[in-house]
């Protein structure tokens, strides 16, 4: 298991980017893959990888997760 900082940023479709909700996360996973799998069971495979970010944005709603490994 490696041990992951994660700056998770929620867009919601009304506010859009106006307003992004931050969250620093701390997690062990195998993988950044893994944890998407595991909080995104039915979306997981939509991510978008960009070095160490991923992305997922539906229309409505957008999700990014910036991973650290510590």
């Amino acid at each position: 298991m490696k041990e992951y900082d994660i700056l998770y940023t929620y867009y919601n479709g009304c506010a859009g980017e106006a307003f992004p909700v931050r969250t620093i996360l701390e997690a062990e996973a195998p993988s950044p893959e893994a944890f998407l799998k595991e909080r995104h069971p039915l979306d997981w495979q939509k991510f978008t990888k960009e070095g160490n970010l991923y992305s997922y944005d539906t229309g409505f709603l957008k999700f990014t997760y910036e991973f650290t490994e510590v």
